[in-house]
């Protein structure tokens, strides 16, 4: 990330009353961690700031990190409407409003004389938030319903974009990108740094190496840099409880969640011939074993390491009539090329691909036929 697109973000930063931070609805734990450290740094620096995410529930994984509370479901009211009642003539009295299928009618009478049109009048306010920084989301449309839902705001207030995945559209007034980045939190880090390293307590360090942990799979990704190592070092130094995380992140595991991986590796295959390594849970799956999907990244942590010879992983499950495929790679394999006929989201060491009203099975077959022809073609 370049030194000016830093100044800029702190400039803007500076100048903002109000803060948004959020993320694509699809957020996983980088994108969590690093939204709660700058959550922390913000305040610290006096700002206004809140975080929110579309439909958010807390991962169990993740209630270790600090004030993970502040995390909202939504943007709750983003604006007031205003009604002005000239008094001059006359003064308002009673006040009625009542619903009438999709419209709201407000009736006002007067104490004496005759309010006319003229007499009232609207007034909108501006916008809560003056500033959003925007973590970990290819686009505007993966926000998800806090996007879709008020467009108009997203379009008239300064946006900070943050990112370290190459398929980001750079939809922002200013585009902090790091491809060779580990995660956002890693270029979170960077930001603050070359403003103040001395924000950054136990707390913020704890979170910042959450999300770099979590995204390197405990340093054991290929895309590991000197510069990657260098910044957990620090982290650490500056107060990042790396036991705790590590106990809370791959240490801990519920007897349900043990249910559900048990279910998972009984139907583990592998295609030695292409380094194909697959399975798959149903919905039934998550209910029988009383999980929901949230439990997944422990699950595919798991099936990496027990499949050494496999150079793809390919977890697959389903979720509200969706199904799912979660594609790791190793060995210079890109998830998103192996994946592109999907229209997948990721990065290179992790695409995720959606496929809606579509059996199981029948996606399983589709995709696994479509990244073996990546692969012959990758060949020839």
């Amino acid at each position: 990330m370049a030194l000016t697109d830093t100044q800029a973000i702190l400039e803007q930063i500076n100048t903002a009353k109000h803060i948004l931070i959020t993320g694509k609805q699809d957020h996983d734990g980088d994108v969590i961690a690093s939204s709660l450290a700058l959550f922390l740094v913000l305040q610290k620096l006096n700002k206004r700031v809140d975080i929110a995410f579309t439909e958010y529930e807390l991962p169990q994984t993740y209630k270790f990190l600090p004030t993970n509370d502040a995390i909202k479901p939504n943007l709750g009211e983003l604006q007031q409407l205003t009604i002005k009642i000239n008094t001059k003539n006359t003064a308002p009295g009673e006040l009625k409003y009542e619903k009438l299928d999709d419209e709201l009618h407000i009736h006002i009478t007067p104490k004496d004389g005759v309010l006319t049109s003229e007499d009232v009048s609207l007034e909108t306010s501006n916008y809560k938030y003056d500033l959003i920084i925007i973590l970990g989301s290819p686009d505007l449309e993966s926000l998800g319903g806090i996007y879709s839902s008020n467009p108009d705001f997203f379009y008239n207030t300064s946006i900070i974009n943050i990112d370290h995945a190459p398929n980001n559209e750079q939809f922002g007034q200013i585009n902090a990108m790091d491809f060779n980045a580990s995660s956002v939190s890693e270029i979170i880090y960077h930001i603050i740094d070359a403003f103040d390293p001395s924000l950054i307590d136990d707390e913020i360090a704890t979170c910042l190496y959450t999300g770099m942990t979590i995204k390197t799979r405990s340093f054991k990704t290929n895309n590991l840099t000197p510069t990657t190592l260098h910044i957990a070092s620090q982290l650490i130094t500056q107060g990042a409880d790396r036991e705790k995380i590590i106990n809370h992140l791959y240490r801990t595991k519920s007897v349900n969640m043990l249910k559900l991986w048990g279910r998972a590796l009984a139907r583990l295959e592998l295609d030695e011939e292409n380094g194909i390594a697959w399975t798959q849970i149903a919905s039934k799956d998550f209910s029988l074993t009383k999980t929901t999907p949230d439990n997944i990244q422990g699950l595919l942590e798991e099936l990496i390491t027990e499949t050494p010879m496999a150079h793809i992983i390919v977890l697959l499950y389903e979720k509200d009539n969706y199904s799912y495929a979660l594609v790791s790679t190793r060995n210079h394999y890109n998830a998103l090329n192996l994946t592109r006929e999907f229209e997948p989201t990721g990065t290179r060491n992790l695409a995720k691909v959606v496929f809606p009203n579509k059996p199981l099975l029948e996606f399983q077959i589709e995709l696994l036929e479509s990244i073996k022809k990546v692969i012959k073609q990758r060949q020839v």
